[in-house]
Parts: structure tokens; C-alpha cells; sequence
């Protein structure tokens, strides 16, 4: 998918797009290296909390003026509004990106051993040396453990 237009939306943007247009076979899962690497930046964080922060004080801005209060009483709720969002929100958007940069590696693992694995049965079956190890390793593997 290649384009002549020149697209500048910004370093993350320009960093995920690049990362998501790989399209070959062994590179099927390399945009989920390319999130986990996204969300590890500080600026996802920002974006987040300040938009989160915006959509709070814009409900809390129309609830008063709703309820008809006076400039300078909405001036200051709004202001300890807005501090307590970004005191509440940030840790709360911290904690969500780390779960999910956490999800996002062991999926990664997951699908790395599996393409491992992969590997391995296509080395066995032109192989029958080693299917006869694979076999006898799984054997051990699962005396071990009963």
C-alpha cells in the first residue's frame, strides 16, 4: 500500500504506519512489536489524560452553566476539577498502558514460540531423526511431570 502523497502526521503516527504495512508471511505479527513499542511512549500518555482532562471539564463547564453559578465560582471549580483529573486520570491511564504492554509482550512471546514450534515440526517432518528426538524430548518432558 504505498502512496505518492506526502503524509506527515507526527513522529508516533508515522512510526505505527510504518510498522503496520508489513505484509509479508514471516512478518504477520510484526505490528504488535511496533504497539508495544508505541505505547511505551510518554506522549500516548499525554495525549490521553489531556483528553480525558478536556472531556471532564467540558461536562463539568456545561453542568454549571446548566445550573446558572456566578464566572468566578465555575472559574474556581473548574480550576480544581482540572487538577484532580490530571492527578486521577494519569495514574489511571499509566496503569491501563502498563496492562497493556504487558498483554502485548507475552502475545508476542506467544506467538514467537509458535512460530518456533512451527519451524521445528517443518525441520521434523523432512527429517525423521529429529521427529524421533521431538518425540523422545516430549516423552521426558511429560514424565517429568506426572
Amino acid at each position: 500500500m504505498s502512496s505518492n502523497l506526502p503524509l506527515n502526521f507526527g513522529s508516533n503516527v508515522n512510526f505505527a504506519v510504518s510498522g503496520a504495512s508489513s505484509s509479508s508471511a514471516s512478518n504477520k505479527h510484526a505490528g504488535l512489536g511496533t504497539l508495544a513499542q508505541l505505547l511505551t511512549r510518554k506522549s500516548v500518555i499525554n495525549t490521553i489524560v489531556g483528553v480525558a482532562v478536556m472531556a471532564v471539564i467540558t461536562w463539568t463547564e456545561r453542568s454549571m452553566d446548566a445550573a446558572k453559578f456566578s464566572f468566578g465560582f465555575e472559574w474556581i471549580v473548574l480550576s480544581l476539577v482540572a487538577v484532580v483529573s490530571f492527578v486521577l486520570l494519569a495514574k489511571a491511564v499509566r496503569i491501563g498502558l502498563r496492562l497493556a504492554q504487558t498483554n502485548i509482550a507475552s502475545m508476542i512471546a506467544h506467538i514467537r514460540e509458535e512460530q518456533a514450534e512451527a519451524r521445528l515440526v517443518e525441520l521434523a517432518k523432512g527429517d525423521s531423526r529429529v521427529l524421533a528426538e521431538i518425540r523422545a524430548a516430549r516423552d521426558r518432558q511429560e514424565a517429568k511431570f506426572v
